[in-house]
């Protein structure tokens, strides 16, 4: 008798993991598991977190499909899949594709196996408003928040009430000026392809919680976020911004150009077609960097072989 069963639709999806624990889960999950990894080369790179592992050999594989087994000197920690199917989904920025992809990996038709897709980062809505449900602080933030306040025996037990910081009106209004302001800045290094690292980006985060931690420090009982707050908060944001992109261009390694990590960020971010002096000036100043630092390196040739010069101030990549 022909019974028609249904096929279970629930399928896994491991965020992070272990290729032996993919071995574990597919045994008995017919449909198949999904792997994500928001950073492409630690599932390469690492593997299962042992030097004895090849997750190389382990995807290759696990794409073919069919029966898997992994053979052990203990013969009851053997491990057998009768159908691997495993589903691996990930992200990363182009410029870290050659620490996974290395030239014996694209010999061996490796990334030829993965559909790739390249995207750019998409403009920001610069008229959001930050105070909306959507933009609330995470639990995490709060309870942090809360443990300043908190004795360790209270703060177990939940039995005392969290702490509201107050903010004015006039303090909204002021925040969400430099809010936009900081969309906006971002929608410009978008458009020039500047940000190759994400610095930026990643340290506005902490212009809120900068917000919150000052008005805590000027008055922990009953704080208050104030518009003074507000300025002081942008401007150490503004600080801890420069001084980490200046740090981390500096960690950089110099790139395929021989050019050291501000130059090569400068190289990157300069249209190419024509510009003059004063393009150039501009978008450095974007960059965090001297006005005069694109006319500076022209002089000294340090940019004698990407640059043409077509006239008078103005100039094109070579």
């Amino acid at each position: 008798k022909f019974i028609d069963k249904r096929p279970t639709r629930f399928i896994p999806f491991a965020v992070d993991g272990t290729t032996e624990g993919y071995v574990a889960l597919s045994m008995d999950q017919p449909n198949g598991i999904g792997v994500y990894h928001d950073e492409a080369e630690t599932i390469f790179n690492a593997g299962s977190f042992k030097g004895t592992n090849d997750s190389i050999s382990f995807f290759t594989q696990a794409f073919g499909g069919g029966r898997y087994t992994q053979i052990r000197a203990d013969r009851e920690k053997e491990r057998i899949v009768p159908n691997l199917n495993i589903n691996l989904m990930m992200g990363t920025q182009p410029s870290r594709l050659s620490s996974i992809f290395t030239s014996d990996r694209l010999a061996s038709g490796f990334a030829s196996r993965f559909l790739m897709v390249k995207c750019d980062y998409m403009q920001l809505n610069t008229e959001v408003d930050p105070f909306t449900k959507g933009k609330e602080m995470c639990e995490e933030w709060v309870d942090l928040l809360n443990h300043l306040y908190i004795s360790g025996e209270a703060y177990k037990r939940r039995d005392m009430d969290k702490i509201n910081i107050a903010m004015t009106e006039e303090a909204k209004q002021i925040y969400r000026q430099y809010y936009k302001l900081n969309l906006e800045q971002a929608n410009e290094r978008i458009t020039a392809n500047s940000e190759h690292i994400g610095t930026e980006a990643k340290m506005s985060t902490y212009f809120p919680r900068l917000v919150q931690i000052l008005a805590i420090i000027h008055n922990p009982g009953t704080p208050v976020i104030s518009e003074q707050t507000i300025h002081d908060a942008y401007d150490l944001y503004r600080y801890y911004s420069k001084t980490t992109v200046d740090i981390v261009s500096t960690l950089t390694a110099e790139a395929n150009t021989g050019l050291p990590a501000p130059l090569e960020l400068l190289y990157q971010a300069l249209p190419d077609l024509e510009f003059t002096k004063k393009d150039a000036a501009a978008i450095c100043l974007k960059l965090n960097l001297p006005a005069r630092k694109f006319e500076i390196s022209i002089r000294q040739k340090q940019f004698s072989s990407q640059f043409k010069l077509l006239s008078h101030g103005k100039y094109v990549k070579a």
